[in-house]
């Protein structure tokens, strides 16, 4: 072998060798073979550069320039780098390309490469450790460990002969939906929260009825989580244990959305012992056994509120029922009922019904009064007005008329005592709206002489809408002098029947 002028081939390389004596210009050899980009030229022994030559076609390699007669080209080619003698703790750096004609460690590499571009299944293919598309079923026999994303374009099904268990360390089970949230499975000191994310997102309960979809039962956010149900509630029975009292000012809200919402209690039984009820129970204790409630204790209230601008919630009427003694064998206790904050009847334990704001009046005069003769009205001052205890009864003193204040029955009595004989022929008539034709009652003098006093009395009742007023009128052929005032008699009341 001919000296060499620059790097020796590698001796641990596999090589194969062609030598040939150029003839005058020639530029083209026929090798025995090789691998492009794994040949090295020598012209004369001296090493040509990659620019001095064409290797391409793993066959012919072709000069640039033609070669004189006599020249001698060798061709050195060489294999692929067989590490099977390598041993031991030895470095080496490849710094190109490793081409891999066989299998690593069983691993087809040329079809692991097929597989991931094409849809052809190669057995050994393996998937890269980023990217790659699995078409294939994956077994597992062992813990899958996943520390990002599973994405699917398409549907994703969990399909396990035993249960499938979610263990969420931080404690919530996250749902999104194209990457926001909408709801959540939240454990919360040992039990279980869940929650709606999106403002006003309500919390619906669907189900399937004979074929169509219902909503059984909706929270509605937007109302502090309102309860609807699509249908009756039916529960044989329903305990609570202890209720404690909200912020919002009730225990349980019920919300009825419909024109006509309402709440029926119905019995199923024959029993005459079977009755529905709602019984509302008292008692100072805050646990274990019952302590006896004692006087002034409210037991139980019934509030009818209404809605305002400036407040959520306010009372239109109460009925309310407070104990008034101690309780022994019964408790004894009356039922307060309230319209606009104000206690307008009671009905005590001995069934005695009060009705403070009832409008009810009766007037005297202290003064005796000349009336002549035709119709005069009769006038019953302020300084005798007896009133109710509380509110205005709607008598003027001034003007001796009672307004009614609502729709109703009244009764009214009058009386008056007149000074001359000559009287007797007078009537005594309690008119309405100023009219002695339009009457409550009306009554005669009686026929009698000889007696100082004439006494006249009316009474009757009578329907008054509101504001119709009541005035007493006398009629007399003569002037007389009518006394209104006690001890002699003489006076105007009235009250409402209902």
């Amino acid at each position: 072998m001919s000296g060499y002028i620059g790097t020796q081939p590698v001796p641990q390389s596999t090589q194969t060798r062609d030598s040939f004596t150029a003839t005058s210009g020639q530029t083209s050899f026929a090798t025995g073979g090789y691998q492009s980009g794994y040949i090295d030229l020598y012209l004369n022994g001296i090493k040509l550069a990659a620019a001095d030559y064409t290797a391409t076609n793993n066959s012919d390699v072709v000069l640039a320039v033609g070669a004189t007669t006599g020249d001698i080209l060798e061709v050195v080619a060489y294999t692929a780098f067989n590490t099977a003698n390598v041993t031991g703790a030895v470095d080496f750096t490849v710094t190109n390309n490793i081409v891999v004609g066989g299998t690593v460690d069983g691993v087809d590499i040329a079809a692991r490469d097929a597989v991931l571009t094409s849809t052809t299944t190669t057995s050994n293919a393996a998937l890269p450790k980023s990217g790659g598309t699995m078409t294939g079923d994956i077994t597992r026999g062992g813990t899958v460990i996943q520390d990002g994303t599973i994405t699917d374009t398409g549907d994703f099904t969990l399909d396990v002969v035993g249960d499938i268990i979610l263990d969420a360390d931080g404690g919530d089970v996250i749902w999104k939906d194209g990457g926001s949230e909408y709801a959540r499975f939240t454990q919360a000191s040992g039990g279980l929260r869940i929650q709606t994310v999106g403002n006003n997102a309500d919390f619906v309960v669907l189900g399937n009825d004979g074929g169509y979809d219902v909503a059984a039962m909706t929270l509605d956010m937007s109302e502090a989580g309102a309860a609807t149900f699509n249908a009756a509630i039916n529960a044989p029975l329903v305990q609570v244990g202890e209720i404690y009292e909200q912020t919002h000012g009730a225990d349980i809200n019920v919300t009825m959305v419909s024109e006509d919402a309402g709440i029926a209690i119905m019995s199923r039984s024959a029993n005459v012992g079977h009755t529905p009820y709602i019984q509302f129970q008292k008692t100072p204790a805050t646990s274990g056994n019952y302590t006896a409630t004692g006087n002034g204790d409210f037991l139980g209230v019934i509030n009818f509120t209404g809605v305002n601008t400036s407040n959520g919630a306010d009372l239109g009427a109460a009925i309310q029922v407070k104990q008034t003694g101690t309780a022994s064998a019964t408790v004894p206790s009356e039922m307060q009922f309230f319209t606009t904050e104000a206690q307008r009847m009671t009905i005590d334990a001995g069934g005695a019904v009060t009705t403070p704001y009832q409008p009810a009046f009766k007037a005297n005069a202290d003064t005796q009064t000349n009336l002549g003769s035709g119709w005069q009205k009769i006038l019953y001052d302020t300084s005798k007005t007896a009133r109710n205890a509380t509110g205005s009864t709607s008598y003027s003193g001034s003007s001796s008329r009672f307004t009614a204040p609502v729709n109703g029955w009244y009764f009214f009595s009058a009386s008056y005592n007149a000074t001359a004989n000559t009287d007797a022929d007078g009537t005594l008539v309690i008119g309405i709206n100023g009219s002695e034709s339009n009457v409550v009652s009306s009554t005669s003098a009686p026929s009698t002489s000889g007696h100082t006093y004439n006494a006249h009395f009316c009474a009757g009742s009578a329907y008054l809408a509101l504001n119709d007023y009541v005035e007493v009128f006398r009629y007399s052929t003569v002037t007389t002098t009518t006394r209104t005032s006690l001890p002699y008699g003489g006076w105007f009341s009235g009250h409402l029947i209902g």
